[in-house]
């Protein structure tokens, strides 16, 4: 159950030193009828954002001034707008960091403008879905029926008993769907610790959960593990 969008245009603010990729981008996204502001470093861009009410950020990792690690840092001290980084740099570590420092997407080059697009609508749907999360009475996502009221979840048609713990994870993860959420995260707002706690504590439940909610726990399609960050609930 996802909220329609505003027919407001969503402004993007595309952050990228290459002239060219830069400029395919650009048009690519009006075409796709959303506004567009650029930078081409992570200065000016940072100056954009604060000045502008942006809805998304479509970022680069390696440019002059300031890196796209250290611009998404930056940004995460003053918001909480969706984040997607483009970038050549496709190593386990690097994936990791980006999304450890607050993207919410991860898209190495080359990539398809038209994944890149599918990419963004999710991500302005998600947005959409949080900002009025809390009118939700019932969260339906593919077969998993959440019953907020009621504090019931139904799956593949069958009422599924969890523990309070296993009930308030799953919530919190289908509330934001397909976007990760890292381990002290979890602990802090599922949990309710101040850190120093062990992941295992979230693994355990993680673990039964599955066991109720996936038709292959050892495969799971929804409560999926992020490598070196921690869990999202994948649609």
């Amino acid at each position: 159950m996802v909220k329609e969008m505003s027919e407001k245009k969503s402004r993007i603010l595309v952050v990228e030193d290459e002239d060219l990729l830069l400029e395919l981008l650009t048009k690519t996204l009006q075409t796709s009828g959303y506004e567009v502001l650029t930078a081409k470093n992570g200065v000016d861009a940072l100056g954009l954002a604060v000045e502008n009410e942006v809805d998304l950020i479509l970022l680069d990792v390696m440019m002059p001034r300031m890196n796209g690690f250290t611009f998404c840092e930056e940004v995460r001290k003053l918001s909480d707008v969706p984040i997607i980084m483009l970038t050549a740099l496709n190593r386990p570590d690097d994936v990791a960091r980006g999304l450890q420092l607050g993207a919410d997407e991860y898209i190495t080059k080359p990539f398809s403008f038209r994944e890149l697009n599918v990419r963004i609508q999710s991500i302005l749907r998600r947005v959409s879905w949080n900002k009025g999360a809390n009118n939700f009475a019932v969260v339906s996502i593919d077969d998993i029926v959440l019953d907020v009221v009621n504090e019931k979840v139904v799956v593949r048609n069958q009422e599924v008993d969890l523990t309070p713990m296993e009930y308030k994870l799953l919530h919190y993860l289908m509330m934001r769907p397909n976007q990760p959420v890292n381990n002290d995260t979890l602990l802090r707002d599922v949990w309710e610790y101040e850190g120093g706690e062990s992941p295992s504590i979230i693994q355990s439940v993680v673990r039964r959960l599955r066991i109720k909610i996936e038709e292959e726990p050892s495969e799971p399609k929804h409560v999926v593990s992020i490598w070196g960050v921690g869990y999202k609930f994948q649609t």
